[in-house]
């Protein structure tokens, strides 16, 4: 176990702490983390030193400054004496104060140096004497400290900083500028992230940043900076330095050749301008990330938007930028010809980005980004409803006719959603209108895929005009759940009617009882249209074709590649019937589902259907039907040419057995399956398929060897199951690319021997086992499973009745999971 988690009772850890005589409880425990604290966390704290010991790598504690001092400074203590090979710390503010409150205590200091080991400490401005300072700077491994805290200059400081810190990467101070300047000179050291945050009366202007610059330009993280933040903790009006002076104070840092990553907050940086931007993106070719935020300036920004060009051009690795612009649009002329960038999704402009043509800059933001799928406007308010939106609502002028065709013929694709994470909604009397405006020919002419998802009041009131947006381009649609039964028959007939060339139909019902609303008339009438789609190759309409007219009618569509979904369900019929209906039909079907009154049915449908199908789903109906019947299914199907082709088979029959005398035995019935050696996805739903054990998965396990998943549903759960833990075994020495398994089992552990050296299973990271999966020993149990799946994250054994008996012992064994992914 690598880590522990919160959530444990104070009075479990408290009692714990009388079992620790000379060493640790857990003593591989390499990572501790305390975060957002709560009740059973706060009272832990006092009794978490009986998990700390030599193997701890990494604490991690958040809300320090709601903890308790007394607690505080034991807490830490215990680390220095108890953690000697710590190589993270990390103590974190709370969210109303981002930083902990001030420690004085030198004993309190000296616990976190005493770990000789660090590289990453963040304890943001605690290191604050020189003597903290001058102990920090004495670890030789440290990497990284954030925020060390110095004050105005002092003689001190200076012997503080100077020699130490020796393997320091990451300099990050809370300081002035001057001082920052100081600590740079003394700290001679290719630093590759530096971040420098100025307290209030740090003027930028007064001098002092002039001279930290000039420091840094000749310091030797000029060929190695990677990344610079730099921030003022006041904010400067513009009356405090005259028109262009920021830009000349940040110009010396064009000298950072090799910076990546580039944070800037000050209250003059909207005098920046394009010029600046121009300077800035050929001093830094390397530049992926860009932000510049103003502190507090009320002035109008002097970027523009085609100001950024220059970033485009000279910084190919660009995927972020945050800045204050004028949003003002461009001619597209004066972009240079193939030079634009694919890796900014969601720039990032300032709330004092001024906007009057949002059309416009729009197709400008996707002439430079093609990629940009959202703009993020920062207003610094969180508050809901506070934030600056712009609705425009006007009469519709006659130029706005000719905007439609040209845009209509660019759009392919077409989703009217309901979905909450979709922000923008066409109002139903928008299509209502736009309907109107077909004369003679579409708005969206060009128009290739049609979904509608969704139950949203848009959505639904949207449907009646769905046909404005159909026609002889169309190829996909995918349309439903629709509530009504007079939609579903009016989209249709509208889809026979304008989408001859139609491809794939997905038609989806909010209630599979829909069909049973049609008369006869209008039922076939349904049917027909979809039998004269001549081009169509994958249909999924469940239940529509349920005659043998209408089956037989479908089967003469020439492309017809996948019926899914039981579009086909089939009427009780003679042979004679069956036979004339369905000989040479469905000459190219390579996927089928379909239901059926019995199996002796779905036999016969077979039989008649000579094609090398890869997916094969039979649903049986409601009806008393005899397990017996599946023997001759299983003949016919071990006889179809199927039998070397198929990769997917689905069974269902969920009906009570009304055998006089006892049924055959379920492991005999399904034997036969064996013989489809390609099978990688096979799931059975049968009432007494808890009859299965052991043998019969290591012979599938055998028969199967590229299977991925395995489902095996029993209809009725009051029946203990015959595999076992251990019968899971053959499905991973025969089975290497099974990434899924579903069914019930008798959870009974089993002597690690019996495990074949190095064969497990790395790809399933989920079990689910059905609610009836009985289990007594659930840390034996989890010791068996992580010895078989190693990548293991979770076990479902889910019950809705929440009477399961076994339920408690298997929320042990989840939980055991969860601490041991920690």
């Amino acid at each position: 176990m690598g880590s522990f988690g919160t959530g444990v009772d104070a009075n479990v850890v408290a009692a714990l702490i009388g079992y620790r005589p000379v060493h640790p409880l857990l003593p591989n425990l390499q990572s501790l983390s305390i975060a957002q604290p709560d009740k059973f966390t706060m009272d832990s704290i006092p009794h978490i030193q009986p998990f700390l010991g030599p193997c701890i790598k990494r604490i991690t504690i958040d809300a320090w400054a709601i903890v308790p001092t007394s607690i505080r400074e034991g807490l830490l203590v215990a680390v220095g004496r108890l953690c000697p090979n710590l190589r993270c710390l990390e103590i974190l503010g709370s969210v109303l104060d981002p930083y902990p409150s001030v420690f004085r205590n030198h004993e309190l200091q000296d616990a976190v140096c005493r770990s000789r080991h660090l590289k990453y400490v963040e304890f943001p401005e605690v290191f604050d004497s020189p003597r903290a300072i001058e102990s920090l700077g004495s670890l030789p491994l440290l990497k990284q400290c954030s925020k060390m805290k110095l004050p105005m200059d002092s003689a001190e400081f200076n012997a503080a900083l100077e020699g130490r810190f020796v393997s320091l990467e990451t300099l990050s101070l809370s300081s002035t500028w001057g001082r920052a300047a100081q600590s740079l000179t003394l700290l001679q050291r290719p630093f590759t992230a530096l971040d420098i945050l100025t307290e209030p009366g740090a003027s930028l202007l007064q001098g002092n940043f002039a001279q930290f610059t000039r420091v840094l330009t000749i310091h030797p993280c000029l060929s190695s900076l990677a990344a610079l933040t730099l921030s003022e903790g006041r904010s400067d009006t513009v009356g405090n330095g005259p028109p262009g002076s920021m830009a000349e104070l940040l110009r010396p840092l064009f000298a950072l050749r090799r910076l990546a990553s580039v944070d800037l907050t000050f209250g003059l940086l909207t005098q920046l301008d394009n010029s600046w931007i121009v300077d800035a993106a050929e001093a830094w070719p390397q530049l992926e990330s860009l932000r510049m935020k103003p502190a507090s300036d009320n002035a109008t920004p002097n970027i523009t938007l085609a100001g950024l060009f220059p970033l485009l051009q000279h910084c190919p690795n660009l995927f972020e930028i945050g800045l204050a612009i004028v949003a003002e649009p461009f001619d597209p002329a004066l972009l240079t010809p193939g030079v634009r960038n694919l890796w900014v999704n969601y720039p990032v402009f300032e709330s004092k980005s001024p906007i009057t043509e949002p059309g416009a800059v729009f197709r400008c933001l996707v002439h430079m980004f093609p990629n940009i799928e959202d703009v993020d406007v920062h207003t610094g308010v969180d508050e809901e409803g506070s934030g600056a939106w712009e609705k425009f609502l006007r009469e519709i002028r006659d130029t706005d006719w000719t905007r439609f065709e040209y845009y209509g013929r660019k759009i392919r694709n077409l989703k009217l959603s309901g979905s909450p994470s979709i922000p923008v909604a066409v109002h139903e009397n928008v299509v209502a209108a736009l309907t109107a405006y077909r004369p003679m020919h579409l708005l969206l002419p060009n128009l290739q895929a049609l979904a509608t998802w969704g139950s949203d009041r848009f959505v639904v009131n949207s449907i009646p005009y769905i046909s404005f947006f159909l026609g002889v381009g169309m190829r996909e649609l995918d349309l439903g759940p629709h509530p009504t039964p007079s939609s579903t028959r009016s989209i249709l007939l509208s889809v026979g009617r304008l989408c001859s060339n139609l491809r794939r139909l997905h038609f989806r019902y909010t209630d599979l009882t829909q069909l049973e609303t049609f008369d006869p008339p209008s039922l076939k009438e349904m049917q027909d249209v979809v039998c004269h789609l001549h081009h169509l190759e994958y249909l999924e309409v469940p239940g529509l074709f349920n005659s043998l007219r209408a089956t037989e009618c479908l089967g003469a569509l020439p492309s017809l590649k996948e019926c899914t979904h039981g579009t086909i369900k089939l009427p009780t019929l003679s042979t004679s019937g069956f036979h004339a209906a369905f000989e040479g039909r469905f000459k190219s079907l390579q996927k089928i589902s379909f239901t059926s009154p019995s199996w002796w049915g779905a036999a016969k449908f077979l039989t008649l259907l000579q094609r090398p199908f890869a997916y094969l789903e039979i649903v049986t109906e409601p009806h008393e039907l005899r397990q017996r019947d599946l023997t001759p299914f299983t003949r016919a199907l071990t006889n179809h040419p199927c039998v070397s082709s198929l990769t997917t088979l689905i069974l269902s029959d969920r009906h009570v057995d009304t055998t006089a005398g006892p049924p055959p035995p379920m492991a005999d019935l399904l034997r036969p399956l064996f013989a489809f050696r390609k099978i990688t996805f096979l799931h059975l739903t049968f009432g007494h398929l808890t009859e299965l054990d052991d043998p019969w998965i290591a012979d599938a396990a055998v028969a199967w060897p590229q299977l991925e998943q395995l489902r095996l549903t029993p209809a009725f759960q009051n029946a203990t199951p015959n595999i076992t833990l251990a019968g899971l075994l053959p499905l991973l020495q025969y089975c290497p690319k099974l990434f899924e398994i579903g069914f019930p089992i008798d959870a009974e552990p089993f002597d690690p021997a019996l495990l074949t050296p190095g064969v497990r299973n790395l790809l399933i990271s989920e079990l689910d086992f059905e609610p009836m999966s009985p289990i007594t020993a659930p840390g034996a149990v989890f010791r068996c499973l992580v010895q078989m799946f190693p990548n293991l994250k979770y076990v479902c054994t889910e019950d809705n009745s929440g009477e399961w008996r076994w339920s408690e012992a298997w929320d042990k064994v989840r939980w055991l999971l969860e601490e041991s992914t920690l």
